[in-house]
């Protein structure tokens, strides 16, 4: 559903997510989309720091990336991470996310 590039060095962190409605309900009718929604959109705004909620407002980039990674028991599942380097985080993350997500 979704994208979180992360490059250290640039101090670039990123996330962007889909909520796909239809696709959803394929694959369980009756789900519950506006939590789902609430969920997807606190992702974002932790990856940004900007207006997320506390603790994640004073965390680190780093800190952020490694909490919205980790595994965990919840609505939504992070999957592996892939590594790779750019030069240009921001051209890199809307290229894979028209690649992976936007298709």
């Amino acid at each position: 559903v979704g994208l979180i590039l992360f490059a250290r060095e640039r101090r670039f962190l990123a996330a962007r997510l889909r909520h796909d409605r239809a696709a959803l309900d394929a694959l369980r009718p009756g789900c519950d989309h506006e939590a789902i929604e609430r969920q997807l959109r606190l992702v974002e705004r932790i990856a940004t720091g900007d207006d997320a909620p506390p603790p994640f407002a004073a965390m680190s980039q780093s800190e952020r990336f490694h909490w919205l990674t980790t595994p965990r028991s919840t609505l939504v599942q992070p999957g592996p991470l892939h590594a790779g380097t750019t030069d240009d985080p921001s051209a890199t993350f809307e290229h894979l996310y028209g690649l992976l997500v936007d298709r």
